[in-house]
């Protein structure tokens, strides 16, 4: 995690679980052990910067960009799984 602050990530409480970069490599997402999931953009000009906070119902163990790059799969430690629409910050619960 010292790798972590190094890169900005510095809005977290408790351990990142999971992190993921966007299909165009500019943005990324970190998530964990705090129940949120923070976006970060600026990764091709290095001015890392917090676009979307979201707040989650449990701790979050897995996240994948859309290929579009305007969604995120977020995996929830409650076995459920949440696509965010990134946009509106809108939620989609996914069933299997």
């Amino acid at each position: 995690s010292s790798s972590l602050r190094c890169m900005g990530i510095k809005q977290h409480k408790h351990p990142v679980l999971a992190i993921a970069v966007s299909p165009d490599g500019d943005s990324f997402a970190s998530g964990g052990q705090d129940k949120a999931v923070y976006v970060y953009g600026g990764l091709a000009s290095g001015e890392f910067r917090v676009i979307k906070p979201l707040k989650m119902k449990a701790y979050v163990n897995a996240l994948a960009f859309h290929p579009s790059g305007d969604k995120l799969l977020v995996g929830l430690s409650d076995k459920t799984l949440k696509m965010v629409h990134l946009k509106d910050g809108a939620m989609d619960a996914l069933k299997g």
